[in-house]
């Protein structure tokens, strides 16, 4: 187990992102992985641990199990398992792998059960790769290596479980807070709001009244924001090219992709990543 240190915070928007921002505050305890797992059909132990629990599946046959059900985990799923929930995992394939974190986590209200997510979001799969190419074949963490965990698994818990913005509860208009929550579930993937519109039964003048009303911004705005923040993220903490991610966003054309960044943040995508790489791109030793 890492010596205590500060707590690693990442905000979990910008001061230009309508949904507000919030900051949470993660640190990193310890990891470790099995591949493949020791035996099939061991027995289970159920118990339960005050920090989080982060299950990345490698391998086939891993079964979560939370009294009195059980749930697949299927290779490639991320498993959030937060303080105080009594689990236990079953392994019933030999070619079942994973990768285990353990991390205290502050800033977040906490879930009443764990998650099972798939990797097939794109910004999802993204943090999870970077996260395991992180500590791939380090046992213990350096301090720089410990603070890149720390940012990303705070990001995986905020895509996982998503922190409700303040202003969702005070929004009286169920349409809106119904657009809002199908916002936050593309994960930043572009849409029109006509598209967005034509989804919910309405028509887009409609719908962009009732939302500019409920929320003081446009919904052009809002979903333009949303996007970028997602792109923020994936020039962060992974090492896909801008063609990659603009695709991952629902871009069809790069070209396309960087003027929109570059008109929400005064900037290219190029750009933006290149002010990080002093801080996050040096290779460190384990």
């Amino acid at each position: 187990m890492s010596a205590p240190h500060d707590c690693t915070t990442m905000p979990t928007g910008t001061g230009d992102d309508p949904r507000s921002a919030v900051r949470l505050c993660c640190r990193y305890l310890f990891h470790q992985g099995q591949d493949p797992v020791l035996r099939v059909d061991r027995a289970l132990h159920l118990h339960d641990h005050p920090f989080w629990q982060l299950e990345l599946i490698a391998g086939p046959g891993i079964d979560l199990c939370l009294p009195p059900r059980e749930r697949a985990c299927p290779p490639g799923a991320a498993v959030l398992i937060p303080p105080g929930v009594t689990h236990a995992f079953r392994y019933r394939d030999p070619r079942g792998a994973f990768l285990s974190f353990r991390f205290a986590m502050e800033g977040h209200p906490g879930l009443n059960d764990a998650c099972i997510a798939s990797g097939a979001d794109p910004l999802r799969a993204s943090l999870m790769a970077t996260v395991q190419a992180c500590v791939d074949r380090c046992h213990r963490l350096d301090p720089g290596r410990r603070a890149m965990a720390e940012h990303l698994l705070a990001a995986l818990v905020w895509h996982l479980a998503p922190l409700p913005p303040p202003e969702r509860s005070r929004i009286d208009d169920p349409l809106v807070r119904e657009v809002v929550e199908r916002l936050d579930q593309r994960g930043g993937r572009r849409i029109a709001v006509g598209a967005l519109a034509a989804e919910l039964g309405y028509s887009r003048s409609r719908l962009a009244a009732r939302f500019r009303a409920a929320m003081g911004v446009s919904l052009k705005s809002y979903c333009d924001e949303c996007c970028a923040v997602a792109a923020e993220r994936l020039l962060t903490y992974s090492d896909n090219s801008v063609g990659v991610i603009a695709a991952a966003l629902g871009f069809g054309d790069q070209f396309v992709f960087s003027r929109f960044f570059s008109r929400l943040r005064s900037c290219s995508p190029r750009t933006f990543r290149d002010r990080l790489r002093p801080e996050t791109s040096d290779e460190l030793p384990c």
